[in-house]
């Protein structure tokens, strides 16, 4: 359940759907011992997707965990259903972080550690540019294409990496800046 928490909170929040401000009683819930270890899973989900998920969004994600107490009648005890639409949206989110980020929420939530499709975009540009030629950009993008990096991803790494544009001849050329 926590999963499916985790993945319809990141699909809200990457499409632009915040939760907002919430009652203080939600807010209480961050004082709960458990609370860090969501918290912190999601600053690492933050971190790979480059985006800052604010407090609201991991008090979401914590409910089903705060929600596990032993009632004292386990009669009202009730699992909520989803309906099968959330299936194919959780597919798709599971897909898109696998493509864009090269892990699974298995891996983050075991702590596995990966290289981020930025930080393999990076290496890329420095390995390719390293000599110091400049080479066309549909190269340098046919090659990230094939890692799996994207191209927003790929010009991400170009501005961390400090790798300048030319154009000559009808082409665009990049190179690694000498600065």
């Amino acid at each position: 359940m926590f999963q499916r928490y985790l993945l319809v909170m990141m699909d809200r929040f990457l499409t632009g759907h915040f939760i907002g401000k919430l009652t203080d009683a939600y807010y209480n819930l961050t004082a709960n011992g458990e609370f860090f270890r969501v918290n912190s899973l999601i600053d690492r989900i933050g971190g790979y997707l480059h985006v800052d998920f604010p407090v609201e969004e991991k008090i979401f994600v914590f409910l089903p965990i705060a929600g596990m107490r032993t009632p004292a009648d386990l009669g009202s005890v009730q699992e909520m259903e989803l309906d099968e639409t959330i299936i194919p949206l959780s597919e798709k989110i599971m897909a898109r972080i696998k493509t864009e980020l090269d892990i699974s929420i298995d891996d983050l939530l075991n702590g596995v550690a990966t290289t981020s499709k930025l930080e393999q975009g990076e290496k890329l540009l420095r390995d390719m540019l390293s000599d110091g030629s400049a080479i066309k950009q549909k190269q340098l993008q046919q090659q990230a294409k094939i890692r799996n990096i994207s191209e927003r991803t790929l010009n991400e790494a170009k501005k961390n990496v400090g790798v300048k544009s030319f154009r000559s001849n009808n082409e665009w050329y990049w190179k690694l800046s000498k600065e």
